[in-house]
């Protein structure tokens, strides 16, 4: 029985399963390319089944549990989508409507006069709650604190409020601006929100009066809305607001921010471990927050009133940090941390009859280097990983003429042509790890998503190396960040990375998918032409069969596929068969 379901596409479907499904105890297998979808098994104590999610463009997503052949995991997936028997057979759960909670907090005065005042922290406050309020109206769950009332108390039971109204379909938002300040020493230190009552005179005093962010995380993680996202327009090093008394460096500034990361929410912060966040006159606000208002006041590419929250981030990155190196000759390098499993939308706070048609920034159109892979699905081949660098909209119009999009929508007599027109454009890299080096790597690693995010790392280095100017890089979102940063090297730090659901919707990251696919087709072709025999793609039943026509052939599994996969115990297991 197919279940339609109410998911853009089948990975985003998987990765929501498999979230929900951990929370339930259950293991998850990697995900295995089909037609038309993909396939992955679930087990948990002595009870496993295979369960599939299909994709078309007319037909939408759908789920088939048919092979599961067990009642309690087939309700476990029911209850991981919020679903009963009753609604999958009809027609799917519509989306409930959600609500936007949130808490604005700007603070330019303080009762202790050690913290220098702020010009515009409670406008920016201020005018982001007048947005919220013009679009959704006013409420006990639309909270503004400023100056008096922004004391470390009322917004810590601001967050508890929300927390009590929120539900998961709900849509939780919080700014704050004010001062930051790292508190502590080593391993101990932390990153402190400066309210309005904060204390100084000594550490103790401080760290009492003040908000840890490990306390709005402990305190935000537990509330039940499945979208929460934090604006956070303060300097890290604390420079603006006090002597550095307390020299953490930067390492352990970096690290802390790194403990931020988490699949509950995201946080999104004005600049990065070292730097200031700019205040500026001309504008009347932080510029942080300045490109952050019009982000969701229209300038950032909307459909239906929402605004994807990596193309809001991509807007605010790029435009801060130009701004800040022209007007205030300075460096201000907005940073995201966490994740989302899904697509994450906001909502725009204009009306859209208000709202000026000129372009707007995409996602599309950011100039990157876009990262994408082949064949991380199919038992046989390579996994090929590619990178593409589009730095001029130039580059990205003759990209557009030749037909670029994500690979998966091209057949493979037109990916070849494609991708020679690509290679003339763009710099590139492209990355062929064999079966035989693959699986060498695999008994290193010992997981696909380390193996990715090596072979990224690989041709993001290689692409930096030939262009030092380039400052962000996008990929699909196949694994924690942290995975990946770990992985690169020196030059690789030091830009922005962002992992994005469907990220092939930017034109860098399309133009890498067919790249990688080009390259993977290609490998499979040199592989039939020398052992004479066919090669397909995915991990099918035909894949099984002709692994054991190869084994048959005195040949060795590990020198053609991925070994690795579950598809190996069943080759191996058929080929013993026949072979009594």
């Amino acid at each position: 029985m197919a279940i339609k379901i109410n998911f853009k596409d089948e990975k985003i479907a998987y990765s929501y399963i498999k979230l929900k499904l951990k929370e339930l105890d259950y293991d998850i297998d990697d995900s295995v390319g089909i037609d038309y979808g993909l396939q992955f098994t679930i087990s948990k104590d002595d009870r496993k089944g295979l369960v599939r999610i299909y994709h078309s463009n007319k037909k939408g997503t759908s789920l088939d549990m048919s092979q599961l052949k067990d009642k309690i995991l087939e309700k476990d997936v029911l209850v991981a989508l919020d679903l009963s028997k009753d609604e999958c057979e009809n027609e799917p759960k519509k989306n409930k409507k959600f609500k936007l909670h949130s808490l604005c907090v700007g603070v330019n005065k303080f009762q202790d006069k050690y913290f220098q005042d702020l010009k515009y922290a409670k406008n920016d406050a201020l005018e982001l709650n007048k947005l919220i309020e013009n679009k959704f109206g006013k409420g006990k769950d639309k909270i503004i604190l400023t100056d008096k009332t922004a004391t470390k108390n009322k917004i810590l039971g601001s967050l508890r409020k929300i927390k009590e109204l929120a539900k998961i379909e709900d849509t939780v938002f919080i700014f704050l601006a004010t001062h930051g300040e790292f508190i502590g020493g080593g391993q101990l230190t932390d990153y402190y929100i400066i309210t309005n009552d904060s204390k100084d005179g000594n550490e103790q005093n401080l760290i009492e009066s003040s908000i840890s962010m490990e306390e709005i995380k402990n305190l935000v993680t537990t509330i039940k809305a499945e979208k929460k996202v934090i604006f956070i327009d303060t300097c890290y090093s604390g420079g603006m607001s006090r002597r550095e008394r307390y020299r953490v460096p930067p390492s352990i500034r970096e690290k802390i921010f790194q403990n931020f990361e988490s699949e509950n929410f995201i946080i999104i912060t004005s600049s990065q471990a070292n730097q200031t966040s700019y205040e500026c006159e001309k504008l009347k606000h932080g510029v942080f927050t300045y490109y952050l208002i019009k982000g969701f006041s229209g300038a950032v590419d909307h459909e239906n009133g929402k605004i994807d929250l990596y193309t809001l981030y991509s807007y605010i990155y790029k435009y801060v940090k130009n701004y800040a190196e022209k007007e205030c000759k300075g460096k201000q390098h907005p940073k995201f941390f966490g994740s989302f499993t899904g697509e994450f939308s906001l909502p725009l706070l204009r009306k859209l009859e208000v709202v000026n048609d000129d372009k707007k920034f995409s996602f599309e159109t950011i100039n990157c280097i876009g990262i994408d892979e082949s064949g991380k699905g199919d038992f046989f081949g390579p996994l090929v990983v590619a990178g593409v660098y589009v730095d001029t909209q130039e580059k990205m119009q003759k990209l557009k003429e030749i037909g670029v999009k994500d690979s998966k929508n091209i057949n493979d007599k037109k990916i070849k042509v494609i991708a020679n027109r690509i290679k003339s454009i763009c710099d590139h890299e492209v990355i062929a790890i064999s079966p035989r080096r693959y699986n060498e790597l695999w008994k290193t690693m010992i997981n696909l998503n380390e193996v990715l995010a090596w072979s990224h790392a690989q041709s993001m280095e290689k692409l930096l190396g030939r262009n030092s100017s380039c400052d962000m890089a996008i990929s699909d979102q196949f694994a924690g960040k942290e995975i990946l940063l770990n992985k690169l090297k020196e030059k690789g730090k030091k830009i922005e990375l962002l992992q994005r659901p469907k990220a092939e919707e930017n034109i860098a990251v399309a133009s890498a998918s067919i790249l990688a696919r080009d390259k993977f087709i290609d490998s499979l072709n040199i592989m039939e032409k020398t052992y004479r025999q066919n090669f397909s793609k995915g991990a099918s039943n035909t894949v099984i069969s002709e692994a054991v026509q190869f084994l048959k052939k005195g040949g060795n599994l590990r020198d053609v596929s991925k070994t690795h996969f579950k598809t190996t115990k069943k080759v191996l297991e058929l080929f013993d068969k026949e072979k009594k």
